[in-house]
């Protein structure tokens, strides 16, 4: 009888987020690079190990992030060398069952010729890091769209079960909305965006909710394994930091007045390593000059940004509005303080969404260079992705 021949399954389908990679730098230098696959089929990448992704040059195997649903993506930070002179090539592709599928993502790593001076200079130049920033001066229906700047594939908003909420969402000109009704139980929406995936960072948000018990928040390391808050609540004085927005706060502090509805507040969260710290004042006031929570935890240690929206009681209904919305490079960490509560007078005024995977694959010849692999998504649950092939060893899940 014939072997039946593998066929593509329906509903499968990658884009990618950049594509060609070309990278330049000197000879036999160490060079860190991202694939990144997003879904975009309709059917969801799973982690039984039929869907993989591959290197098709060296056969260098690892399993997708999973589960990977549609408009979701999956990345890899990986390092190769630089060959000796001209270029070393790769092409990497998603298979499900051993069928390739989508696009097949080249990437070029060539080796630079020094400039002659004085001496012999090699010429680098440094891809630049573009952090996601947005002021929402564009008009969306539905969902959020792409920033100002930065983001890679724009903003994903999804509840608390990593399902699509961009029904929830809409950018009027001026702010990015959010609008939750619940009837029986609390509702959450996180909008998140992303890559880069990075480790340190400051990110601020201006945002307000419209009632009693609504909550807000600025996100920190969105990732498969949760994300670090910074959190108001509607009718409270407290400021907190906590991981998911759930349980008891890793640190909290006690404001100068209960926040107010359908009031503006601005929001910093500050993350380098295991210090976490965080601030809120009324938007348009002076923000204040020392940190009100400063805590250290290592639950998370990379992930993308983003804000949240929640309605904790039930039956209820709101729209949360967002502006100002700015991640960068963190600010300087300096001794812990106890600063005195910032008053938050309330006013009246008009509003304006890892682990690792580590692989090694080691070089049989000095023409396979060596990688290593990082799986990122945004967000799921850890998964352990297991090599096809038995050259590479890899270990770990996916990371954001």
């Amino acid at each position: 009888m014939p072997i039946p021949t593998p066929t593509l399954t329906p509903g499968d389908d990658s884009q990618a987020v950049e594509s060609p990679i070309n990278i330049t730098v000197p000879p036999n230098t160490g060079v860190n690079f991202a694939v990144t696959f997003m879904n975009s089929g309709t059917t969801t990448w799973s982690s039984d190990h039929s869907y993989m992704f591959v290197e098709l040059t060296t056969n260098f195997t690892l399993e997708v992030c999973s589960p990977t649903a549609p408009g979701i993506g999956c990345g890899w930070s990986l390092v190769a060398v630089s060959p000796a002179s001209g270029t070393r090539s790769f092409a990497f592709r998603l298979f499900h069952s051993g069928v390739g599928f989508g696009v097949t993502i080249p990437v070029n790593i060539t080796a630079s010729t020094p400039t002659l001076t004085s001496t012999l200079t090699p010429t680098i130049t440094p891809t630049p890091v573009v952090l996601p920033q947005d002021t929402f001066s564009r008009s969306v229906a539905t969902g959020w769209g792409t920033a100002d700047q930065g983001g890679g594939g724009g903003w994903q908003l999804r509840f608390a079960d990593t399902t699509d909420a961009s029904n929830t969402g809409s950018v009027n000109g001026v702010q990015g909305n959010i609008a939750l009704t619940t009837t029986s139980s609390p509702v959450v929406v996180v909008a998140y965006i992303g890559p880069p995936i990075v480790t340190d960072y400051d990110v601020v948000a201006t945002m307000r909710a419209g009632q009693a018990g609504s909550r807000i928040a600025v996100l920190g390391r969105v990732s498969g394994t949760g994300f670090y808050a910074a959190q108001l609540v509607v009718g409270q004085d407290t400021l907190v930091v906590n991981i998911n927005s759930a349980g008891a706060p890793l640190g909290s502090a006690t404001l100068g007045a209960p926040v107010a509805a359908s009031t503006d507040y601005t929001v910093r969260l500050d993350v380098q390593g295991s210090t976490l710290r965080a601030k809120a004042w009324l938007a348009g006031s002076t923000e204040p000059t020392l940190w009100q929570i400063m805590v250290t935890d290592s639950t998370i240690t990379a992930g993308v940004v983003g804000v949240e929206a929640s309605l904790t009681a039930a039956p209820a209904t709101d729209t949360f509005s967002f502006d100002d919305f700015i991640e960068s490079t963190p600010q300087p960490v300096t001794p812990t303080n106890t600063p005195t509560p910032t008053p938050m007078a309330t006013n009246t005024s008009t509003p304006t969404n890892t682990s690792t995977s580590t692989a090694t694959n080691t070089p049989t010849t000095t023409d396979t260079p060596t990688l290593i692999a990082t799986a990122t998504l945004t967000p799921t649950p850890s998964n352990t992705p297991t090599p096809s092939t038995p050259t590479p060893t890899a270990t770990g899940g996916p990371m954001l």
